[in-house]
């Protein structure tokens, strides 16, 4: 049996997102256009994403730059590897951005509105998928620097692209582990606490886990 103070919160989370609303067909059509949407991001959205970022002139333009100087190593590829791994945890940031102007103006407890529903689930969705094609292609076989290099990328910004993806499910994690400590203190700290715990969460692993690209080769 769970603790009444773990299904207080369940039937909480059920009450804001208000998932009566979707029961028999509704419920159907929103499985099957979730599905469709999650399709068309790994094999579709991500891939064009991928090399919208190696083109970028904001980032330099990676895909000409080929092998890097020994001088600099994986540092002239620095700025790819910030860009891939903020694309991977935007939809998060997204639905942590929803759900505070939710709560400023409707209060923790309120219900979701139709649009707001369709608007998180989407994102979710979106979500789900990046972390999905992180882990390559169940069909083919091809991991996700293979899945990079299809797309028409070299293979030193594939190999970026794939770091900052993997980095990217490490702060995911961290930024679960502030949302479940945020929502364990009084309501009244909760924003203040999720944001606070949220620097760190996203911070770190880009820092800890990315040293080559942000750090020069010594010698």
């Amino acid at each position: 049996m769970e603790p009444a103070a773990e299904r207080t919160a369940d039937d909480l989370l059920g009450a804001v997102l208000g998932y009566d609303r979707v029961s028999g067909r509704a419920g159907a059509w929103l499985a099957g256009v979730g599905a469709l949407l999650f399709a068309a991001v790994v094999w579709g959205l991500a891939p064009v994403l991928w090399r919208a970022l190696d083109h970028a002139a904001w980032l330099g333009a990676p895909a000409g730059n080929g092998t890097p100087l020994a001088v600099d190593g994986n540092t002239a590829y620095v700025g790819l590897y910030a860009a891939a791994y903020l694309l991977l945890v935007t939809p998060a940031l997204v639905l942590v951005a929803l759900a505070l102007v939710h709560r400023g103006r409707h209060g923790a407890r309120a219900r979701l509105s139709n649009a707001m529903f369709g608007a998180v689930h989407a994102v979710a969705v979106v979500q789900l998928a990046f972390v999905s094609a992180t882990f390559g292609d169940p069909y083919s076989g091809r991991d996700l620097g293979d899945r990079a290099h299809d797309a028409g990328l070299g293979i030193w910004a594939a190999d970026t692209v794939e770091r900052g993806w993997l980095v990217g499910l490490a702060a995911l994690a961290l930024m679960l582990l502030a949302a479940a400590v945020a929502a364990a203190v009084r309501r009244e700290r909760q924003v203040l606490v999720l944001l606070l715990l949220l620097v760190p969460a996203l911070a770190l692993p880009w820092l800890a886990l990315g040293t080559d690209y942000l750090v020069p080769p010594a010698g």
